[in-house]
């Protein structure tokens, strides 16, 4: 993401593509999508005048969080992070535009996420630690006290979402 162009928030990526759409230049209208997540029909759509913008914030926050989260290679649990940061934007327009700041990431959130997981992580009892089992390089092991696993709530990752996005 944001090879050519760099990393933008969303009134510098309307104001570019407005600017690519008076020059007539497709080509680098689609690289400007492209690079900021969003289909080459989209910037096609906004060359043709079909469209009055290139983007709403809504698809230009989508674009941006799942963009980064390709980048990152999530899986798992942090994919359902991310998820639940995605379901905030639907309607949010301050949350769609503080998302597309230059300076916030998914990664910098994601983290946010994880140290408040770990502070509110909880010994998990030494008999069931005893039954658990993992896979290390592919090999069943037996869990060794003490666990510790982190709690954070899908509302948890909501407030610190919110907080990281919409801080200044």
């Amino acid at each position: 993401m944001f090879e050519k162009f760099g990393k933008m928030d969303y009134e510098e990526l309307i104001r570019t593509a407005a600017a690519e759409r008076e020059e007539g230049d497709l080509e680098a209208l689609v690289t400007l999508a492209v690079e900021n997540g969003l289909e080459k029909e989209d910037a096609e759509d906004y060359m043709d005048y079909i469209v009055d913008s290139l983007a709403t914030p809504y698809m230009a926050a989508v674009a941006k969080i799942e963009g980064e989260a390709k980048e990152l290679g999530i899986k798992g649990h942090q994919v359902d992070q991310k998820d639940t940061i995605l379901a905030l934007l639907d309607g949010n327009d301050e949350l769609c535009l503080a998302v597309r700041k230059k300076e916030k990431s998914l990664t910098e959130c994601l983290a946010k996420i994880l140290t408040f997981s770990s502070e509110c992580a909880i010994q998990v009892p030494d008999a069931i630690v005893k039954l658990a089992e993992f896979r290390m390089n592919g090999k069943k092991e037996a869990m060794r006290s003490p666990v510790y696993e982190g709690g954070e709530t899908k509302a948890d990752v909501r407030r610190i979402a919110k907080e990281y996005y919409l801080e200044a």
